[in-house]
């Protein structure tokens, strides 16, 4: 029995693969965009974000939202991704580091790795507003990953964690 769901799952990784599902590939261009950003900002950039999107969180969970979609008029899940995408960009534009101090070299791998966490928690956190039926339409690898409820900690904790940890061992060298 354990041979067959072995050759399953192997089977089941192949198919995703050569025939991807639109969620994969938005995931996919997302978190390029994500580390393409990253690399091009630097890594100060990438922590600001980060911390930006942590903000945002907090403060989109005690906007009114059923007030806001009684006003305009609309399902709530446009209301939760409209009002925390500007909210997010709001607060991107206005935390923003004004200006750049002189240019450190920092490691590629950490830019790598906190624009990598930064879209997946974005990733996350947008998928999180998705109706139950909506979230069984997903891909099995973006519902486990990203949809997963059981993961919402851990989303949230690991890139703090490596956050700390980057801040902590500073500039390459």
């Amino acid at each position: 029995m354990a041979m067959r769901e072995i050759f399953m799952s192997q089977m089941m990784s192949v198919q995703i693969l050569s025939h991807p599902t639109w969620d994969l590939i938005l995931i996919f261009a997302l978190l390029a965009i994500g580390f393409f950003y990253g690399v091009s900002r630097g890594r100060r950039r990438a922590t600001s974000t980060l911390l930006t999107t942590y903000v945002t969180f907090a403060v989109f969970s005690v906007m009114p939202l059923q007030r806001i979609a009684d006003l305009v008029g609309t399902q709530m899940i446009v209301i939760k991704l409209g009002v925390f995408i500007i909210l997010f960009l709001t607060l991107l534009v206005l935390l923003a580091p004004r200006r750049m101090r002189v240019f450190r070299a920092y490691a590629w791998w950490q830019v790598l790795v906190l624009s990598i966490l930064e879209t997946g928690l974005l990733i996350h956190i947008l998928f999180s507003f998705l109706a139950p039926e909506t979230v069984r339409l997903l891909a099995p690898l973006t519902r486990t990953l990203f949809a997963n409820p059981a993961l919402h900690v851990w989303w949230f904790t690991i890139p703090l964690m490596i956050f700390i940890v980057v801040r902590r061992i500073g500039p390459a060298e």
